[in-house]
């Protein structure tokens, strides 16, 4: 899992970008391989929301849970495929 600190976002305005950040933070990514059910992913979503919240101390719709499906093709460990 990777706990990113900023969020990748265009605006016309400086403000509104300085904003939208302190608003919505964490970005939590979670690359696994594909194959998990929707209804997994929501109660993962949920279990890492609320550890979120508690441990970063921050509000529970602050936190951002993103899934990337990657291919298990995709995946190496110090230089070898998984």
């Amino acid at each position: 899992m990777e706990l990113a600190m900023g969020i990748d976002l265009i605006t016309k305005s400086k403000n509104k970008s300085k904003n939208y950040f302190k608003q919505f933070m964490p970005l939590i990514t979670v690359s696994m391989y594909p194959g998990r059910s929707q209804e997994q992913k929501d109660e993962y979503a949920k279990a890492i929301t609320k550890s979120a919240v508690e441990i970063l101390k921050t509000k529970e719709n602050h936190v951002i849970v993103v899934f990337e499906d990657n291919p298990k093709e995709n995946w190496f460990l110090a230089g070898n495929q998984l």
